[in-house]
């Protein structure tokens, strides 16, 4: 899960945009219903208790 949260946020700082179709692209594949976030945050879920504080305590 770790990882996965990385990968997202090395994505997202990569991100640039240019012109409006790649803004929607953005918008679908990062703050859409179904998009990559959505699914970190269902995949949320499944984290062991004990171990969410760290997801909360990272950058």
């Amino acid at each position: 899960m770790f990882d996965q949260v990385e990968k997202v946020q090395k994505e997202l700082a990569q991100a640039l945009v240019a012109n409006a179709s790649e803004l929607e692209a953005f918008r679908i594949r990062f703050i859409s219903k179904k998009s990559v976030i959505t699914g970190l945050f269902d995949a949320f879920k499944t984290v062991p208790n004990d171990k969410k504080k760290a997801f909360g305590d990272s950058p």
